[in-house]
């Protein structure tokens, strides 16, 4: 695997060509003690090893003189959005029309990655003006991990990131992720300022090998499908990013549920994460990860003791999106830091976006539900969806509100000067 610095070039691609399903390699399961059915918020104990590490992230050189490759047949580019993919990979990423017969997404069903890929495909065909989709890298197995970006083109845009799946057995996170980017390219002309005056990126589904493998093999698979010493043991890539990487509730031991891989980002997908947030350039002022179960919503610092300095904002803006959910159906999640109302974890996207690529609002929602876990049923997919989706209206218009209030404050000062 080639890292950015032995990388020859990065190109701009929007591409399309025939998706081919890629069944899950077979392996052998070492140690069945991680968490299947009886997997309890808040009730867990493994080993931790107080080792933390850090490594720096240089932009590639090849990022400050990016060239525009030529129009051909089998490639369509669309210049507003800068999707980047390494070169070697580049004849492998190719994208297809629907196959007849095939399902089509809807939120009564919970549906393959291929039925997933192919729905942001339509979007992006039906609604060009608006959609836009890119691969940010590929998975160990090879698939494509795919972002759908929703935009006016407005250059002044902040940006919101919401990604799901990074955990293969949380179906739902995928299912609400693409309810919500569904809600808002359709009805994107009758939506409220604070939703369309930012552009989205949606993420639907981090860890696509594991999630796959959650279908065809084992339902209470967690980790991406990454071997250790020829065996399949998987990563937990909600412990591989590089914030306080080997502290609190993560193992080194491979065979454990919460193994953080051997180094910070060692797996494709969290790589491919951190590159693109880092090495695009966009004001990502939002960032939103969907998990389940547990009905809470989380902000920094898992891996910390003390507050984050933010913490009186991201309180706020964590009790409006519950009180928007609370309004919808009556349904109650807790807000907090992740010690008090679950427990610690270290290496976790949501403080590596708020404590290393410095987003003002980083949320992680552990969606539905304490009475199923992970198994919450189809029935219950929509009534979540919508329930998420209004809590993210309640925050874009929390965090206009707040700009609203410093613009103004601002202009008093300088009044006063």
């Amino acid at each position: 695997m080639k890292t950015n610095d032995e990388s020859q070039s990065l190109s701009i691609y929007h591409i399309l060509k025939d998706d081919e399903s890629i069944e899950s390699n077979a392996c052998l399961i070492i140690d069945e003690s991680y968490e299947r059915l009886l997997y309890d918020v808040g009730i867990q104990y493994h080993e931790t090893t107080p080792e933390i590490k850090h490594v720096q992230v240089n932009r590639p050189k090849c990022l400050d003189n990016l060239l525009v490759k030529p129009y051909s047949e089998d490639i369509q580019l669309k210049e507003s959005f800068k999707t980047i993919i390494p070169k070697d990979n580049q004849e492998n990423l190719k994208y297809g029309s629907k196959k007849e017969g095939e399902p089509r997404m809807d939120w009564n069903e919970y549906h393959r990655l291929n039925v997933i890929h192919d729905f942001l495909e339509e979007l992006d065909s039906d609604y060009p003006s608006i959609c836009t989709v890119g691969v940010i890298g590929t998975s160990l197995e090879d698939r494509e991990l795919k972002i759908l970006k929703v935009s006016n083109s407005n250059a002044s845009n902040p940006a919101v990131w919401m990604d799901a799946g990074i955990h293969a057995r949380e179906w739902i996170a995928p299912a609400v992720a693409t309810y919500v980017a569904n809600h808002i390219v359709r009805n994107f002309t009758n939506l409220p300022s604070s939703i369309t005056n930012k552009d989205w990126y949606f993420h639907p589904v981090v860890n696509p090998d594991g999630y796959e493998h959650s279908h065809t093999g084992d339902r209470m698979w967690r980790k991406n499908r990454a071997r250790h010493k020829g065996v399949c043991v998987g990563v937990d890539l909600n412990r591989n990013f590089s914030y306080c990487w080997g502290g609190k509730e993560s193992s080194g031991n491979p065979s454990n549920t919460f193994y953080r891989g051997p180094e910070p980002f060692s797996e494709p997908e969290s790589r491919a994460i951190r590159d693109f947030i880092l090495n695009s350039e966009i004001p990502f002022k939002v960032y939103i990860t969907l998990h389940s179960y547990g009905q809470v919503i989380l902000f920094p610092y898992a891996s910390k003791d003390e507050p984050c300095p933010d913490y009186v904002r991201l309180l706020e803006g964590a009790t409006v999106m519950s009180k928007a959910i609370h309004d919808t159906n009556g349904n109650t999640y807790k807000v907090g830091v992740s010690r008090d109302v679950m427990y610690g974890a270290a290496g976790t996207s949501n403080d590596w976006s708020y404590g290393v690529a410095g987003i003002p609002y980083c949320y992680l929602i552990e969606l539905r539900s304490k009475k199923h876990k992970f198994m919450l049923p189809k029935d219950e997919i929509e009534e979540t969806g919508n329930e998420i989706l209004n809590c993210v209206k309640a925050l874009m218009e929390f965090i206009d509100g707040k700009e609203r209030v410093s613009i103004a404050d601002n202009c008093k000062d300088d009044s006063t000067n």
